[in-house]
């Protein structure tokens, strides 16, 4: 049986389908990660201002394995940010 911590990690894979980072989710439908790994993730300068409107693929990899995911960024700053799952 996993623990809610468990459940809670995602991991973040990149468009060539490589693992990429990590993060956690936060509430049902929001994942929380590191800015520099979504950017990572799409291919894009780690020191992009603006919200990348392209959408991340994840997954849940303790209880869900390679059942993949995908989600939107809707909050965006340097540091750190929160996305929901589509």
């Amino acid at each position: 049986m996993t623990t809610p911590l468990e459940s809670s990690v995602v991991r973040i894979y990149s468009n060539g389908g490589k693992v990429i980072g990590a993060g956690f989710l936060v509430s049902q439908k929001h994942i929380l990660t590191c800015a520099h790994v979504v950017a990572d993730a799409l291919g894009l300068s780690r020191a992009i201002v603006e919200k990348p409107e392209q959408t991340i693929t994840l997954d849940f990899p303790i209880v869900a394995a390679k059942q993949f995911f995908k989600a939107r960024v809707v909050f965006w700053r340097i540091g750190s940010i929160i996305w929901g799952r589509q």
